[in-house]
């Protein structure tokens, strides 16, 4: 995870989330869904937060068996 941007105010930042999150679906159109049995990672989202990010995003790794 990272931090593209700040902004000042939360309509703005929904704003951009949801522009960043059109962008990334139409980017991702062609990816298998996440439920997708040929699934192989590599699916983004935006994300807003009031005050700072989490430090580690999800906080523990998930591990898969």
């Amino acid at each position: 995870m990272r931090a593209i941007a700040i902004h000042f105010d939360d309509e703005a930042a929904i704003a951009a989330q949801r522009r960043a999150n059109r962008l990334l679906e139409r980017l991702q159109r062609h990816k298998p869904e996440v439920s997708s049995v040929i699934y192989d990672g590599g699916r983004y989202r935006a994300y807003t937060f009031s005050g700072l990010p989490p430090e580690r995003f999800p906080a523990q790794r998930p591990l898969y068996s």
